[in-house]
């Protein structure tokens, strides 16, 4: 469907939910649900209650405020469903209608709808869908998507959303803000970038979660991190920047690029330097990195080890692509389950211990990826549901 259809679509909608509509317009709304009966599911599904109280609650601290604070005076005296939009000033409602439809609307046909049941078909979806949740200093969830947001945090900070969901923070306007804190958390099928307070630039594949300051006070710029993330941190001589992992193992820079790569469900870590300087303490060592270094921590064994790499293999994956180059398959296919959302098993142990070699394209389907393994490896693999068997 084209933008111009939706624009109208979704100006149809909020007429007929303000109680505005024309027998004209009535009649073009009624065509477009009964075309289909994923318009006539879609339809419902943004009329409900739920879907209105949540975007209203997600959205009040933006410039409808004071509207919004009205409806909440109001809520006890309202009815269900439709008359919710009608107790809302126009203003509130204009804002709130776009990005309930931009969440669901504005995708290919075949979209997934919140109704529909997974099935193996869209395990091979070409697109992913999922999207990163910030969690704010009071508790209160978001998820980030691709609609323009304007959100209110501690001591006057902003955090701005703009319309390819690109977010940063702004402090300009703050005062001395102390420990308030802000998570952003990835799940399976999804990454993200953003901006920190400092300039700093972070990019969080799957299944990945960083604890940050929404701004940075202090002597220090500490954050803690779990799972895969790239770190490309502003210069600050006087203010030194420092992860912390799950682990134990602490990272210390100054302006430098680097990727970790911690999950709590492994057993193992990997500190990749692109440039900089880095400094990783891990219990009673410290380790001095230079670029094109990796150290290696492999908590089964209790064995660390500090080798030179090519880094464009492991930060391949935050331009989506992941490289493999003689990888253990039991390596490969933790990789794939956070990506694509589904369980590896493997049939014989002589499949688990194979070596990979190869590219995996992160906007492939998984069907597609299986088809190449059947093809170019002696591997045999199959799809059932969310389940891929390897032998």
């Amino acid at each position: 469907m084209k933008r111009d259809e939706l624009f109208d679509i979704s100006n149809l909608i909020f007429r007929e939910l303000a109680e505005e509509l024309t027998s004209e317009e009535r009649r073009r709304l009624e065509a477009w649900l009964g075309s289909s009966e994923r318009n006539r599911t879609l339809y419902e599904h943004i009329c409900s209650e739920k879907v209105m109280r949540e975007k209203i609650r997600e959205y009040r601290e933006s410039d409808v405020q004071a509207a919004f604070e009205a409806f909440l005076a109001r809520k006890e005296r309202i009815g269900r469903g439709r008359r919710l939009v009608r107790y809302v000033s126009r203003s509130a409602a204009v804002l709130v209608l776009p990005l309930v439809l931009a969440v669901w609307y504005w995708a290919k046909d075949d979209e997934v709808l919140p109704t529909r049941t997974e099935t193996v078909a869209d395990l091979t979806a070409d697109v992913v869908k999922n999207r990163p949740i910030l969690t704010l200093s009071s508790g209160r969830q978001m998820v980030v998507g691709d609609s323009s947001l304007s959100i209110a945090e501690g001591g006057g900070v902003r955090i701005q959303v703009d319309g390819n969901g690109m977010m940063s923070y702004n402090a300009s306007d703050s005062s001395d803000v102390t420990d308030v804190y802000n998570t952003m958390r990835t799940p399976v099928q999804c990454d993200f970038v953003f901006t920190l307070e400092d300039g700093t630039r972070v990019w969080m594949n799957a299944a990945s979660s960083l604890r940050y300051p929404v701004v940075f006070g202090g002597e220090e710029r500490v954050v803690y991190a779990e799972g895969e993330i790239f770190f490309e941190v502003a210069k600050d001589a006087e203010r030194p920047f420092r992860v912390h992992l799950g682990n134990g193992l602490e990272i210390r820079v100054l302006g430098t690029s680097f990727n970790v790569n911690s999950y709590a469900e492994e057993d193992f870590t990997e500190v990749t330097l692109v440039e900089g300087a880095v400094e990783a303490q891990f219990g009673e060592k410290a380790y001095k990195m230079r670029p094109n270094q990796q150290l290696y921590i492999d908590e089964a064994q209790g064995t660390t080890s500090l080798t030179e790499v090519d880094v464009n293999d492991y930060i391949a994956w935050k331009d989506g692509q992941y490289v493999f180059k003689n990888k253990p398959l039991w390596m490969v296919a933790k990789v794939l389950q956070r990506w694509y959302g589904v369980r590896v098993v493997f049939e014989n142990e002589a499949a688990r211990n194979s070596t990979f070699t190869g590219v995996i394209n992160k906007n492939e389907g998984v069907g597609l990826l299986v088809e190449r393994l059947n093809a170019t490896s002696t591997l045999r693999c199959r799809i059932e549901g969310k389940e891929i068997y390897i032998r």
